[in-house]
């Protein structure tokens, strides 16, 4: 039983490659996920491309205009390097508690 006005952090588990083969797979994911605080499992990733970033950020944007949070667990040292890659800071999906 929930409490009221208490929200469930809804869950989901990335794919090893964040690739343009997954790109669309992924958005659908995030976008079916209920409104809310979300956690993703990054730590299978091996791989880390542009339009995952994209859909990712866009995802991130998205929960917090509606002011929830989306952080990633467990993020791979690729996945930290991809986002590297694209000029933005391992902290890029924290919880924002620093």
């Amino acid at each position: 039983m929930l409490l009221p006005g208490v929200c469930m952090t809804a869950r989901m588990t990335l794919p090893s490659r964040l690739d343009t083969g997954t790109a669309d797979a992924l958005a659908e994911g995030l976008r079916a996920l209920e409104a809310g605080p979300v956690t993703l499992d990054g730590s299978q990733v091996e791989f880390l491309g542009g339009l995952c970033l994209e859909a990712l950020l866009l995802a991130r944007h998205e929960r917090t205009a509606d002011g929830a949070i989306l952080t990633i667990d467990g993020a791979t040292d690729a996945f930290c390097d991809g986002l590297k890659t694209f000029g933005l800071s391992e902290t890029e999906f924290t919880s924002g508690d620093d």
